[in-house]
């Protein structure tokens, strides 16, 4: 039999012959896929700056695909699937993100699909939760919920971003309202604002900590430690050597990846990082983002922190790549969406441009004309999103 071989999607594939001279048979041979990374358009930077900076060796095995383009596509390729970014996807989104979830993963020859948009834990379901179950300390409290506040001090958040806390901690019912009308008045929706107890987790020399963690797979990778004397710990501030020392301790012994490993099996995520701190000894976790910042480019880091990212860099290529099986398939997966998907697809985008209409260099006198519309669009965007 004649020798076939050619390119595929996938690179080139090569086949000796189903059956040789001497009656062997020979096989297709594996080759590595493709991983496709789904985020929303103005999100992929988080896993784009690293195949530009520390993961060019996956430059070529992880292509991002925004799920604004995944309503038009009748085929997808055959590979591994990881749903990012679920946090900020609206309700029309999430259902055409689980309907390509469940075409790709029932296909006849199965594949590797990572978050599940129809069952991973958003922010609030997943906090709550947590509390109920003894986990947490703490729990959050939707806008419409704040008359039931009992434990001051809250702070507000945006519960589909990762931008940190909306306000200072506030003390008492008072100052809540009066927080959650500024906010309201500065263009927040109330239905997507969060009011979360407090949960003072600083040592006795009034120092934080903030852990962060990734699971990729069934991997637990420890990306490193932040220190502030800031209760909301966005960028490290204290990097003296004894703490540069214990966030090396930390990222070295991975302490806490058999809790970690339930807490993601808990809120159903297989690809995210968890930021969490400790009180008492025990977990509390603040947030698992879906879509996170893999990587800065080298010259971002302190370069007495970059022994630390350097090690994770490391960790996290090979986690990608374990991920990343091979295949002899080289078909392309029929997709199709429900209509009223579709349907409500397009009125969500039609939403979501006048909201960024609103919000872009309109001048004022036609932003004041525009504002019952932008607050009637970000009612309908948000209704039931959540």
């Amino acid at each position: 039999m004649a020798a076939c071989s050619g390119p595929t999607l996938f690179g080139s594939y090569s086949l000796s012959g189903l059956e040789t001279a001497d009656g062997v048979i020979v096989l297709p041979i594996p080759h590595r896929l493709m991983i496709y990374y789904l985020a929303t358009a103005q999100h992929g930077y988080t896993i784009r700056s690293y195949l530009d900076s520390w993961g060019k060796a996956l430059a070529g095995r992880i292509q991002v695909l925004p799920y604004e383009e995944l309503s038009n596509r009748d085929r997808l390729p055959y590979g591994t699937y990881i749903f990012a970014d679920l946090e900020r996807l609206l309700p029309p989104q999430i259902d055409m993100a689980a309907e390509a979830w469940d075409q790709l993963t029932w296909h006849e020859d199965g594949l590797n699909a990572y978050n599940n948009p129809a069952c991973v834990q958003r922010r609030h379901e997943m906090l709550c939760d947590f509390h109920a179950r003894g986990w947490n300390r703490f729990r959050p409290y939707r806008a419409a919920e704040i008359h039931r506040i009992s434990r001051f001090p809250v702070f507000f958040r945006d519960a589909l971003q990762h931008g940190g806390n909306l306000t200072d901690l506030l003390a008492s019912p008072e100052e809540v309202n009066k927080a959650l009308r500024k906010l309201v008045s500065e263009g927040h929706c109330p239905r997507d604002l969060l009011a979360v107890e407090f949960c003072d987790t600083r040592d006795a020399s009034g120092v934080y900590r903030k852990y962060s963690a990734f699971m990729v797979g069934e991997q637990i990778i420890p990306r490193t430690m932040s220190f502030s004397h800031r209760w909301m710990i966005k960028h490290p501030d204290l990097t003296s050597p004894a703490f540069v020392q214990e966030a090396r301790q930390y990222v070295d012994s991975n302490p806490h990846e058999a809790e970690l490993r339930r807490l993601f099996e808990a809120a159903r995520v297989q690809y995210g990082r968890m930021d969490y701190g400790l009180c008492e000894g025990n977990v509390q976790v603040w947030e698992i983002n879906t879509n996170p910042m893999v990587l800065l480019p080298p010259e971002r880091y302190e370069p007495v922190l970059f022994p630390i990212h350097e090690q994770f860099a490391a960790r996290i290529q090979r986690a990608f790549e374990a991920i990343d099986h091979p295949s002899v398939s080289s078909q392309m997966i029929p997709i199709t969406f429900k209509p009223e998907t579709l349907r409500a697809l397009k009125k969500a985008d039609r939403r979501r441009r006048l909201a960024r209409l609103a919000r872009s260099g309109v001048p004022e006198p036609l932003r004041a004309c525009l504002r019952p519309l932008v607050r009637k669009a970000r009612y309908l965007l948000t209704r039931n999103r959540l």
